[in-house]
């Protein structure tokens, strides 16, 4: 996996993806992908994952154009098991972004828990495709005002900032160029000293919050509280 490597850090797995991946090599990147997150998923020893380039985030992902119809549906089916594999995990992932970000590295940093960014963020959406297939505009239609990402998807005579995205919510912390991703680890250890079992049911906690009503989610609460109380007494 030379695309790929890894490296384990007071709990925190840190996964770093190669700035050089293309289309053509793109379909075993997903399948390693989904396999490291698998495994981070089954051990006990991490408790969240940092997910990183190094110049830029997948600068250069994207859909080929020559594929067939049948591969290209392939194609985009393995991008997507990347996207469900880090939003149905169980262990808080945090994206780092840094440089050049393509369509697909800005909906894999969405669909993570934390987005720490640096002020050298730039996107950049392929004007062929706009980020169709991505999961970019799923992400964005449930979190941002539709000319916010109309502008981020079709691209703006003034670019969007990142400034304008800390803003927006959409990235949670910004820092100097180069410094985002010792930044997102001194957070990941932040959410570390956390019990595991805690920072898991909080997590649900948030996600089902705004499709509840304020009696549904006190009661969840107070579930939680409960099921939390019997683990720590034995029982």
């Amino acid at each position: 996996m030379a695309d790929i490597t890894t490296h384990y850090q007071d709990h925190s797995l840190l996964i770093r993806v190669s700035d050089a991946i293309h289309g053509a090599s793109a379909p075993e990147l997903f399948v390693n992908l989904v396999e490291i997150l698998s495994e981070a998923e089954r051990s006990e020893d991490v408790r969240s994952i940092v997910l990183a380039g190094y110049q830029g985030f997948l600068p250069t992902l994207e859909l080929p154009a020559a594929l067939s119809a049948a591969d290209a549906q392939a194609w985009i089916e393995g991008w997507h098991s990347v996207l469900d594999a880090v939003d149905t995990g169980s262990k808080p992932v945090t994206a780092v972004l840094e440089g050049g970000v393509s369509a697909m590295g800005f909906a894999l940093a969405l669909a993570c828990e934390r987005v720490v960014a640096s002020r050298s963020l730039r996107l950049l959406l392929e004007s062929g495709q706009n980020g169709v297939g991505s999961g970019l505009s799923w992400f964005l239609g449930q979190r941002v005002p539709q000319a916010l990402a109309s502008q981020i998807l079709f691209g703006s005579v003034a670019p969007v900032q990142p400034e304008r995205l800390l803003q927006a919510g959409l990235v949670g912390m910004l820092t100097e160029q180069g410094e985002a991703l010792d930044h997102a680890l001194a957070d990941a250890a932040c959410l570390n000293r956390h019990a595991p079992q805690t920072v898991q049911l909080a997590r649900e906690l948030l996600r089902q919050a705004p499709t509840q009503s304020l009696h549904a989610q006190l009661e969840a609460e107070r579930h939680l509280l409960w099921k939390l109380q019997r683990q720590s007494s034995g029982r």
